[in-house]
């Protein structure tokens, strides 16, 4: 066989068979105006709709088919005085809003005066750093910080603080919380209660409570001594002002 002759009919093939390829290369690609494909650099937070906004949350505001306004609201961060600033909108506050609030509150502001049935999104690129602090008779005291969605529980803090000693009164846990007013007010918990409970009553927190574990307490009698210890008599009324103190 001629070997001239039998190259056409291979070209022929290896043509035919590269075609389909073309066709389909050409079928994915974008046309010339199009730009890059968009890469989504959003952190995977999360974000919880019943998330109370405190200062230095990190938010971005999506608003459908608005681009410019999107782009500006790619991040907006929640100021110390909890407000936030959109386009066209203005300040905006979102003292005690969650974030299912705002979104409604952002869609409202932009229904009212500029957009027609505006479709808005709201999303958590970042929780700020939210602690409580917990003392007294704990293994490890100090903050403790917000899981990043789900709240956290009185329960739960003593136990991230290393659980109770041996001496602690879980009876009379008091909780400190600053007001709206910037007054705190003191409450006392039984969570030792809570505790056989599996928690199922615990109380929630909130970010700057302070709690404190105090030691326990021998109301009325003096007991016997225990495991070797020995009793020490109340001082100035502080910590067991009704009873004594078990030293070990």
């Amino acid at each position: 066989m001629n070997f001239l002759s039998v190259r056409p009919l291979a070209l022929a093939i290896a043509l035919a068979g590269a075609w389909p390829l073309a066709a389909m290369a050409n079928s994915n690609s974008s046309s010339p105006d199009a730009g890059p494909p968009a890469v989504d650099a959003t952190p995977n937070v999360p974000t919880d709709l019943d998330h109370v906004l405190v200062p230095l949350d990190l938010l971005r505001v999506q608003v459908f088919q608005e681009e410019d306004i999107n782009r500006q609201c790619e991040r907006i961060e929640v100021s110390q005085d909890l407000t936030v600033t959109l386009p066209l909108i203005g300040v905006l506050s979102v003292k005690g809003k969650t974030i299912g609030q705002l979104s409604e509150a952002i869609r409202s502001g932009y229904d009212k005066d500029f957009l027609v049935n505006p479709q808005v999104s709201v999303q958590v690129l970042k929780y700020a750093e939210r602690f409580v602090n917990v003392i007294g008779s704990v293994t490890s005291q100090g903050k403790i910080q917000f899981p990043d969605v789900r709240g956290l529980s009185v329960v739960d803090a003593i136990a991230l603080a290393g659980g109770k000693t041996r001496l602690a009164d879980l009876k009379h846990v008091k909780i400190t919380r600053r007001n709206a007013d910037g007054e705190s007010e003191v409450s006392e918990l039984d969570v030792g209660a809570m505790m056989k409970e599996n928690g199922g009553q615990s109380v929630m927190l909130q970010p700057g409570d302070i709690v404190y574990v105090p030691e326990g307490c021998f109301d009325g009698g003096v007991p016997p001594p225990v495991n070797g210890g020995r009793l020490r008599p109340p001082v100035n009324g502080g910590g067991c002002a009704a009873g004594y103190r078990l030293m070990v």
